[in-house]
């Protein structure tokens, strides 16, 4: 197993989690997003490719049974990856829309780029307070965003403060060293009872891998149950994606519940 991938593996339930990087070689980028869910329902979801290769949304494989749960749906059903020249942004919500609005319009090698994944983007969202965590109680599960440019990435979340509905921003350059990666889940450690926020550093991760398709398959397998229980497997789709920054060209790489 890829070094980094214990923690995640030993995770019963890490909600949804992303991974930013640079390959052995140094001449790729590297983006991981991951999806758990303990309502089966909610597993009802893929992610597919979009637009010529340019973005990876998420998807119901069956709307009317995903309505049903009484979730919000925009909560469940929106763009997790956009692909541009510049780089790569990602997030478990709708405010990557907003990331990668700011990433895109600004120069990523600039100071705000920390900042823009913390949730300070558009001061038309939540009164000029810019965004919150999930509104999803008892859960209230935090934002977690990521930029990775040509020559600087970051990651940041936004999560319940303790003691108080208001939010907190935290968020995590990411060096760019060959082979070393980070990755932040939603949830602590969580187990399928609880589900306590994501606390602390981002997490180190060695990324050795040389194609997309051995990482998202690796990152799959570590998420699988212990003792191979049924209904401990709470997985929906993990996709991996290679930026390879001097050709601005991309491989990607999916792996969805619904189609193995």
């Amino acid at each position: 197993m890829t070094e980094g991938l214990e923690a995640l593996a030993g995770m019963e339930y890490p909600g949804r989690f992303l991974i930013l990087g640079k390959g052995l070689s140094g001449e790729q980028h590297i983006v991981v997003y991951g999806m758990t869910s303990r309502n089966p329902k909610n597993r009802l979801r893929k992610l597919v490719l979009k637009e010529a290769g340019t973005k990876i949304s998420v998807k119901a494989t069956d709307k009317k049974e995903l309505a049903d749960t009484g979730t919000d749906l925009k909560l469940l059903l929106y763009t997790a990856i956009f692909m541009g020249d510049k780089g790569i942004v990602v997030g478990n919500g709708e405010q990557t829309d907003s990331v990668n609005k700011y990433f895109t319009e600004s120069n990523p090698s600039l100071e705000p780029l920390p900042t823009i994944v913390a949730g300070h983007t558009d001061p038309g969202v939540n009164e000029g307070l810019g965004w919150s965590y999930e509104h999803d109680p008892p859960c209230r599960t935090p934002r977690i965003s990521g930029c990775i440019g040509l020559e600087r990435a970051a990651i940041g979340i936004i999560k319940k403060a303790e003691g108080s509905l208001l939010p907190t921003r935290q968020y995590f350059e990411v060096p760019l060293i060959c082979g070393e990666g980070k990755l932040i889940t939603t949830y602590l450690y969580g187990d399928s009872t609880s589900t306590p926020p994501f606390e602390g550093e981002p997490l180190d991760i060695r990324l050795e891998i040389e194609t997309a398709k051995e990482l998202a398959v690796e990152v799959y397998n570590a998420l699988e149950p212990k003792g191979q229980n049924p209904e401990k497997d709470f997985r929906i789709s993990v996709a991996a994606v290679y930026f390879d920054r001097e050709k601005r060209s991309r491989e990607a790489h999916i792996i969805n519940r619904h189609d193995t």
